[in-house]
């Protein structure tokens, strides 16, 4: 079994990333930002953007912990509080206490970590696997790009909306509404093949720059969203889009008529049992509920006047 720390920012989302790149899994527990699931293999962490932190789940009880899942005698403990009222370094000093009975020693320079998190009910034992290196994704924060446009999505949250999408190596994935290039820089980050279109000039050539400066490539087009079927011919593993809101939009006014003709027209861009995956500034849309299922939907507060709206559909034909 293992467990995950997830971020914070939406605990759903987060849950549903892992979900997306596991084979099998099964949740077992849920409590506040820490998750425990089963996988019948063990997940890539690596390519998840709403986890940090991940382990080999050990027991809920110091007494439950097998120790020989560790290399040596020598054991480094770490302890998290989440949210509870007890006193991690008293909590830390008596587990130091307990693998001493156990012919084991504390050493807080060992590269072998028992870590614990300490939640309002319950001490979580772990093995870690993962830890998440928030510096990778700060390198492609929107500021750090050549292109910069400020409405654009977190470099976490893009990558786990891309994987919820489905993207892995062999898939394709469209952003017809690239803007920047975001979704499509963290999609081309986990070994995806990309594509992208904007009817802004400015934009497919920033999207273009912007996964050149980190190495990949991107077939992208100036185009309306409305056009693709004609550009690129194939239908798509999965689609993402951040549709047009807000003060970025030019087309307020039409807005509404835009979502629901855009929703109408998506049918035609992906493959069956592919997932779209769109954002936006509406908490209700208007789909062809013939064509796609709603598996989900998640919410992120980014301000005071500003919520975004992820919904993940899934075709059905």
């Amino acid at each position: 079994m293992y467990l995950a720390l997830l971020s914070g920012k939406n605990i759903e989302m987060a849950k549903e990333e892992i979900f997306s790149i596991s084979s099998g899994f099964k949740e077992t527990k849920l409590d506040g930002r820490v998750v425990v699931f089963d996988s019948r293999k063990a997940p890539d962490f690596s390519l998840l953007g709403l986890t940090h932190e991940a382990g080999t789940f050990l027991g809920k009880n110091i007494e439950e912990v097998d120790f020989t899942v560790f290399l040596s005698q020598n054991i480094q403990i770490s302890v998290l509080n989440l949210d509870s009222e007890q006193n991690s370094l008293l909590f830390s000093k008596k587990i130091g206490e307990f693998i001493s009975k156990k012919g084991l020693k504390v050493d807080f320079k060992s590269r072998d970590i028992l870590r614990v998190y300490l939640t309002k009910g319950c001490a979580y034992f772990t093995k870690p696997v993962f830890v998440q290196d928030k510096k990778e994704f700060a390198k492609r924060a929107s500021p750090k790009r050549k292109f910069f446009m400020p409405t654009s999505i977190d470099s976490m949250v893009a990558r786990a909306l891309v994987n919820i999408a489905g993207a892995k190596k062999g898939v394709t994935v469209l952003d017809p509404f690239c803007g920047s290039g975001g979704l499509l820089l963290e999609a081309a980050a986990v070994g995806v093949e990309v594509f992208g279109c904007d009817i802004e000039e400015k934009c497919v050539k920033g999207t273009i720059g912007n996964l050149e400066q980190f190495g990949y490539l991107v077939t992208a087009v100036t185009s309306d969203a409305m056009n693709v079927k004609k550009v690129f011919k194939n239908k798509f593993d999965c689609v993402v889009a951040d549709l047009p809101f807000g003060k970025s939009s030019k087309i307020l006014k039409d807005k509404q008529k835009l979502y629901k003709e855009f929703l109408y027209y998506v049918p035609e861009l992906v493959k069956k049992n592919g997932r779209v995956v769109i954002g936006c500034d509406e908490e209700k849309l208007d789909y062809p509920k013939k064509e796609f299922i709603l598996e989900n939907k998640f919410s992120i507060y980014i301000h005071k006047s500003m919520t975004r709206h992820f919904f993940v559909f899934k075709a059905m034909s």
